[in-house]
């Protein structure tokens, strides 16, 4: 004897809710997901945009900290010459200096992420959904 589920499990089996622009455009994004659906053709494409510098902004920071940190580990690894040879009067090493710039690097670009973020992306979605916060 089998058994057929209930009408409202088939229903949402067989008609799976449709991909809309605005669904798409969200992908992990609250505040997107939050304004798209309610949002027309012209503010749909500036908020695509937004999205777009958005992640220009952050590949580029983590591209400045992947450089950052794997030419350390570079400079460790392959020139260790290099990484032991002193300064200051034989106090440091350049390895320990590149290693404090390595660590110092890392807040450095979240700030400037936190501040492009503050002043450019939440301004644009707070005018988005139209001045609510």
């Amino acid at each position: 004897m089998t058994t057929s589920p209930p009408a409202s499990v088939a229903q949402s089996l067989a008609a799976p809710k449709p991909i809309t622009p605005a669904s798409q455009l969200a992908m992990g994004s609250t505040a997107a997901t939050e304004i798209a659906d309610s949002m027309s053709h012209p503010e749909l494409a500036e908020l695509a945009a937004l999205a777009a510098r958005r992640g220009r902004l952050a590949a580029l920071l983590t591209t400045i900290m992947m450089i950052g940190y794997f030419g350390f580990i570079g400079l460790v690894a392959f020139a260790k010459p290099t990484a032991g040879t002193l300064l200051a009067g034989g106090r440091v090493s350049v390895g320990i200096v590149a290693g404090a710039c390595v660590i110092v690097l890392a807040p450095i670009l979240t700030s400037i992420y936190v501040r492009w973020a503050n002043r450019h992306y939440d301004v644009a979605v707070r005018r988005l959904r139209g001045g609510k916060a």
